[in-house]
């Protein structure tokens, strides 16, 4: 009786609890694909769909998912109590593809973005990212949301007005925008710009940016000549050749574009080899001389060949060194590798060599008032010049010591040595062209007033003077036997001889030694009691 009591009274307080489960809040539609959430004041139920295949719900979330079109009965169970609801799965509006966008050029209005139908009772949202532009209402017809300035991608959500329910749109549209383009046109030559007179050259035009079919236009000095991607002709010096460039690129700005060049056209020429000598071309004899070459026209690697007097000598070299004689020739052949040239090689013209013989400076020394003086006096001496040499220099000594303010001509002089003979002695050279050196001397003798010198002038004749190597002394003689000396410009006794005078009169004819050289020689006669007499001797064989 007791658990029957209890049975009862375990009954009537579930029946009351569960006597007070709300009704389900929610719904009563779900969009096809979406979900929505249901709720109901009781806690602790489970949740159920009598059509599952049309709609699910989570037994412990309420969420409910329309997976396709139709109805479904959601169940609410608390304990043995439940409640219930008619959930609808409503259908999306239809997907549409969105159409349109691409690439425009900077500072222009955009591009059109569309879609490709729509459906009436839906509105088309346009979405670049978040921002939304729209509705634009369905019409049954594709629909053209306008022109696209903002780069981006751009996306369409379609949203029926009686369901509420959206869809995004198939695909989506990009717009780009694209910078200015310049186009750049270029010329190439073939060969080049720098062509030799009467050579044809084909130019090429380039193009950056060009596009797909650019246009070119050639122009010659200011006219119109040709069209197309290349241009041939004959160019003359100083031709201005220019390409017009059209270019049919997307964005290129601007849209025509020019280039040009001028014409470097090199007149033909024979190379020349000019020709020159050092030290000159004018020379002493026996010197050398070495004759260089410089090419006009001669190209990068000029090569040459040298003749002496006609006759091939060196094949490589820019010079040529030789020991000429008068009158020799020294001519090059040069062979040019200059890129416009008339002939490839040609001859200069011979270089003539002077080669003159050198002219001695032969000379004797005259002594002024005589070559026999008392001590201390004043004595001038002259270097008598008896050759064509020219340019001369001098030097005079005393018994073999330089004085070094005689440098001229003309020598006086009065220190000479009071005991006896000394030896005064000139060498003269010749600065010219063949620089020679040649020397003279004579004696000086020192003595008291009643010593003389004997007189050339008035006593003894010498000739022929210059001679050949036989002279003749003539004339008054007051001794019987004197003394014939004869010596060179050094100084050196090179021919002694002793001469016996009959009747008081010198008269006699002498042979020199044939291995005497031309020159000037001094000539000395000794009497026997320290007189003597002197003068200069030329000998010309």
């Amino acid at each position: 009786m007791k658990n029957l009591y209890l049975a009862v009274l375990l009954l009537l307080v579930s029946t009351f609890s569960y006597g007070i489960i709300g009704p389900i809040t929610g719904g009563p539609d779900v969009c096809l694909h979406t979900i929505i959430h249901l709720s109901d004041t009781s806690a602790g139920g489970v949740w159920t769909s009598s059509n599952p295949g049309v709609a699910t719900i989570g037994s412990a979330t309420g969420d409910v998912t329309g997976l396709i079109v139709g109805t479904t009965t959601i169940v609410y169970t608390v304990g043995v109590s439940s409640t219930s609801k008619v959930i609808r799965v409503i259908g999306l509006p239809t997907i549409y593809n969105v159409t349109g966008g691409g690439s425009y050029c900077s500072g222009g209005t955009g591009v059109h973005i569309g879609l490709s139908g729509s459906a009436t009772g839906v509105s088309y949202y346009l979405y670049r990212g978040t921002s939304v532009t729209g509705p634009v209402a369905g019409t049954g017809i594709p629909l053209d949301f306008g022109l696209m300035s903002i780069a981006g991608t751009y996306t369409v959500v379609g949203t029926s007005a009686s369901t509420g329910c959206s869809i995004s749109m198939a695909d989506s549209a990009v717009v780009a925008i694209i910078p200015p383009l310049l186009p750049v046109a270029g010329i190439t030559i073939t060969p080049g710009d720098s062509v030799c007179i009467g050579t044809s050259c084909t130019y090429h035009a380039t193009a950056i940016n060009g596009g797909t079919s650019p246009i070119y236009q050639w122009i010659i000095n200011g006219v119109a000549a040709g069209a197309g991607p290349t241009y041939t002709f004959v160019p003359a010096n100083g031709d201005r050749v220019k390409v017009k460039l059209t270019s049919n690129a997307m964005c290129a700005a601007p849209t025509v574009v020019y280039d040009s060049l001028i014409m470097h056209v090199i007149s033909r020429h024979a190379p020349i080899a000019t020709l020159s000598a050092t030290p000159n071309d004018t020379i002493c004899q026996h010197f050398p001389v070495t004759v260089s070459v410089t090419p006009t026209y001669g190209g990068t690697a000029p090569t040459y060949k040298w003749l002496f007097n006609n006759s091939i000598v060196a094949t490589t070299g820019t010079s040529y060194s030789c020991y000429p004689a008068n009158g020799d020739s020294v001519t090059c052949i040069i062979h040019s590798n200059y890129n416009c040239l008339l002939v490839d090689s040609s001859i200069s013209i011979p270089l003539k060599i002077t080669a003159l013989p050198p002219v001695f400076p032969t000379f004797y020394i005259d002594a002024y008032p005589g070559y026999n003086i008392k001590p201390g006096q004043i004595l001038m001496l002259s270097a008598v010049i008896t050759s064509a040499a020219t340019n001369l220099s001098y030097q005079w000594y005393v018994n073999r010591v330089a004085i070094p303010t005689a440098i001229h001509d003309t020598f006086i002089y009065n220190h000479f040595d009071s005991t006896g003979i000394d030896s005064v002695s000139c060498v003269v050279t010749s600065e010219g062209l063949c620089t020679i050196t040649t020397a003279n001397w004579a004696m000086i003798t020192v003595s008291d007033a009643s010593v003389n010198q004997v007189n050339i002038s008035d006593n003894i004749l010498l000739y022929p003077n210059p001679n050949n190597g036989q002279f003749n002394l003539k004339g008054p003689m007051a001794y019987n036997h004197i003394q014939l000396e004869i010596a060179d410009m050094l100084g050196q006794i090179i021919y002694r001889q002793n001469i016996d005078v009959n009747n008081s009169h010198l008269d006699q004819n002498f042979i020199m030694p044939d291995n005497l050289t031309n020159g000037i020689y001094r000539l000395i006669l000794h009497t026997g009691d320290g007189k003597f007499a002197t003068w200069p001797m030329g000998l010309r064989r």
